[in-house]
């Protein structure tokens, strides 16, 4: 397995200006199917990460009721801008750091996405849902290796060799 942050990192990054509105981070958001975006300045560093709860915070709920799904068309203060609900400081980890490194960072932090650096540049992000997949993505190819060892084992057995013979008899 690669364990290494780089490898499991997304390195098409979409980022948000610091002063972009929210309403125009949400339809990013939706549009990419993202729940993270990096912040940047004037100058493209990045400060900030924008999450989807930043940005359900920052929605105007209707008075007097409750949502069960955040609705389709959300309404924004307008003056409300990115920076405002924006997390920072940023987390970031360089590439060639090892996948529990970043597990590690982001518990500790309570976050759910770090910026992947290298050489101190931003390259890309690497969120939990990665994380996941690595972990599953490792977990299935041993349990396939070991399946792979355990008939391996049965066809080189005596057992192995009366098995042959009856599949090549149709049984």
């Amino acid at each position: 397995m690669k364990s290494n942050v780089g490898f499991h990192s997304s390195h098409k990054v979409v980022y948000v200006k610091r002063h972009d509105s929210l309403a125009h981070a949400f339809n990013l958001m939706k549009r990419i199917s993202t729940r993270h975006l990096p912040v940047l300045d004037e100058k493209g560093v990045v400060i900030g990460m924008l999450s989807d709860r930043d940005v359900l915070r920052a929605m105007k709920k209707p008075v007097g009721s409750d949502w069960v799904a955040v609705p389709a068309n959300p309404e924004f203060n307008p003056e409300d801008i990115v920076q405002q609900y924006m997390g920072w400081p940023v987390g970031s980890i360089e590439e060639s750091a090892p996948l529990a490194q970043a597990a590690k960072t982001m518990l500790e932090n309570k976050i759910s996405a770090l910026v992947v650096t290298k050489d101190h540049h931003a390259i890309g992000i690497v969120t939990t849902e990665d994380l996941l997949e690595a972990f599953i993505n490792d977990h299935k190819s041993t349990l396939s290796d070991v399946k792979n060892q355990i008939y391996g084992a049965i066809y080189r057995s005596p057992v192995g060799s009366i098995l042959q013979s009856l599949a090549d008899v149709g049984i």
